[in-house]
């Protein structure tokens, strides 16, 4: 039987939470951060990770009003796109990946997926984000730790929007990089090379954030190789070695 409680009510029976000792500080920050000490409220994104955090070793954790089942993983997933190619053209699928545990397909509108733990996906249920770094995705009726600088509504665009490229969009920007580089190879190349961005990607969420504060249309250039070594210091990195050739500096 479900017995709906407070926010207050936690905070004043800090013996209810033998499995969340630290669910009565999130309760009252919860409380002061609306204002509103009752219950079934919204909790802010800030906190989130927090509330998580706090119950996720609760014996009973349901989903809304039922008596299903919910989950909170407890060790982060990393978000990860997988190329698709078909006859529609390419894009991608949303995996969230940990180490020693498959890969789990994100999908929508009740999809077949290889679940985690074996069980066969549960009826349709909307797929939703919360908070920040990490995101939480609340995905068949259960809850994930995600690390990813992705903004929660562009991943919510990938998964229930699927954006595609279409396959004679893919051969008219082949057929460009072929046309430069039929006049000078180097410029093909770098046309090609500056349309990827992994490389960014794999920079750290303040680089990036440096990068693109003047909006989305950026050039760069890269030497990646060879590896260098780099020292950390109070300032940064102290980087030692010499690098002969940069896609793009010119």
């Amino acid at each position: 039987m479900h017995n709906e409680i407070t926010l207050q009510q936690i905070i004043n029976n800090p013996d209810w939470c033998e499995f969340s000792p630290q669910l009565p500080h999130v309760a009252r920050q919860i409380g002061q951060h609306l204002d509103y000490y009752g219950h079934r409220v919204e909790i802010p994104d800030g906190l989130t990770s927090w509330f998580f955090w706090a119950v996720r070793k609760e014996y009973y954790l349901l989903w809304k009003d039922t008596d299903r089942p919910c989950r909170i993983e407890s060790t982060p997933f990393a978000l990860k796109l997988k190329p698709n190619f078909d006859d529609n053209g390419f894009s991608f699928d949303v995996l969230l990946k940990r180490e020693g545990r498959p890969p789990l397909p994100i999908r929508a509108n009740g999809a077949p997926s290889d679940h985690l733990h074996g069980a066969e996906a549960p009826e349709d249920a909307p797929i939703t984000f919360h908070g920040q770094m990490p995101l939480w995705v609340c995905y068949q009726h259960n809850f994930y730790p995600v690390q990813t600088g992705l903004y929660p509504s562009l991943v919510h665009n990938l998964i229930y929007e699927r954006p595609v490229v279409p396959q004679e969009e893919i051969s008219e920007f082949l057929d460009r990089v072929e046309r430069l580089s039929a006049v000078d190879g180097s410029t093909g190349w770098v046309a090609s090379f500056g349309s990827a961005l992994t490389y960014l990607a794999a920079l750290p969420l303040e680089t990036q954030a440096e990068l693109y504060r003047d909006g989305p249309d950026l050039v760069f250039a890269g030497g990646l190789f060879p590896v260098q070594p780099a020292e950390p210091t109070e300032r940064g990195f102290l980087v030692d070695g010499r690098w002969k050739f940069a896609s793009g500096c010119i």
